[in-house]
């Protein structure tokens, strides 16, 4: 790097010329070695902002909440989250098959889930299952404007009666 800074959540640098490619190498070996977060410490519920309904996720609710950036350190992007939601059209994106897409099965509202790409078989397995999604708002411009979730986690329910 020939110059760098930034805050907490933030950074800027500058890369040496023709180094972009060892700089991509290097920075994904050492994420590689990081340990995932997970939410085992803390409660599942304590980064949520609000508890929704599945028809509450509207292309107006997404619209508002964009009038509130930027998002960044002292400004949070707020995370919604809907209980019991069925999944449907799960399906692997990218070129690479690295991240997923789905829907909402009752509002057919769809969302993507970034870098998580080996979950699909088990999405699939479990397709009659019930599902937590903890998630932010955007809106999407690919082919007609429509509301999308940025999904940031999924939580199984428990099989009713278990």
């Amino acid at each position: 790097l020939e110059a760098f800074g930034g805050h907490a959540v933030a950074g800027g640098f500058t890369v040496k010329a023709g180094k972009i490619g060892e700089f991509r190498e290097r920075l994904c070996e050492y994420c590689a070695r990081l340990e995932a977060v997970t939410d085992k410490e803390s409660s599942a519920d304590a980064d949520v902002d609000m508890w929704i309904e599945e028809g509450d996720v509207t292309l107006e609710l997404a619209e508002a909440v964009l009038r509130l950036e930027p998002f960044g350190e002292a400004n949070p992007e707020p995370l919604f989250g809907i209980k019991g939601v069925y999944l449907s059209d799960v399906r692997l994106l990218g070129a690479d098959g690295r991240h997923l897409s789905m829907a909402l099965r009752g509002s057919g509202v769809r969302g993507v889930l970034w870098n998580k790409g080996e979950m699909v078989e088990s999405l699939l397995r479990h397709g009659s299952s019930r599902y937590d999604v903890v998630f932010s708002l955007t809106v999407s411009e690919y082919g007609e404007r429509h509301v999308e979730l940025r999904i940031v986690r999924l939580t199984r329910q428990p099989p009713q009666g278990a």
